[in-house]
């Protein structure tokens, strides 16, 4: 299963560097309310579900979907696994649909968290699975995975955190230990969070239909009385 979910990754990303844009699928409905599980980490690294829930939730609403807010979902499904077969079990949809009025289920897996130093590049990696359900019937409506991966020079994330070219001098001449180590800290969970905010993003927008919230083109705003 996790060298499945990580070639299922491999081919996220790559598809990510191409230029042909994702097309939205065709739901079979289009839910209104959709309640993220908790995700399941499939990492090693503490924290990345916690992060990835923090950010998968505004591209769900600037998509047009009304999305129950991280800290009642976390309430209501910390305790499960995103392994958790829904389409089975009736008991448990019928249970989050009643403490959350949500008519879909999104599954997340989170299967790569990683920044890895090659040389002299900085490579981070987020990616990892998502699954929809409809609340009701079980049925699975979508399915996609969801990846990033950036590289920068080293020397240019030592120099933000030095505070430019001079600092990044003075660091390197005086303690390159030091200066690795703190801008390492620095910035990790910043960009690892920023990525996976792009991902879900590109992931939700190129595979999902517009949510039943999202202005379509031609709408006009109401109009105003003049007083």
């Amino acid at each position: 299963m996790k060298l499945q979910a990580l070639a299922a990754l491999a081919a996220v990303l790559a598809a990510g560097c191409g230029t042909t844009p994702l097309q939205p699928v065709q739901l079979e409905r289009v839910p209104q309310t959709i309640l993220v599980l908790a995700p399941h980490n499939a990492t090693d690294v503490p924290g990345a579900d916690l992060a990835c829930h923090a950010r998968i939730t505004q591209p769900l609403t600037e998509h047009g979907y009304w999305v129950v807010p991280v800290g009642r979902a976390r309430e209501l499904t910390s305790s499960l696994a995103s392994r958790t077969d829904l389409t089975a079990d009736e008991a448990l949809r019928d249970q989050l649909h009643r403490a959350s009025a949500a008519d879909a289920i999104l599954q997340v897996t989170v299967d790569a968290w990683d920044r890895d130093y090659l040389l002299f590049d900085d490579v981070a990696t987020v990616g990892g699975r998502m699954r929809l359900v409809d609340a009701t019937s079980g049925r699975e409506l979508w399915a996609a995975g969801y990846g990033e991966k950036d590289s920068l020079f080293l020397g240019a994330t030592i120099a933000g955190s030095a505070g430019g070219p001079t600092g990044l001098m003075f660091a390197l001449m005086v303690a390159p230990p030091f200066a690795l180590v703190s801008a390492i800290s620095r910035d990790t969970e910043d960009r690892l969070a920023t990525l996976a905010q792009r991902a879900f993003d590109r992931a939700i927008r190129g595979g999902l239909p517009p949510g039943p919230m999202q202005a379509q083109p031609g709408d006009r705003e109401p109009a105003v009385e003049a007083r």
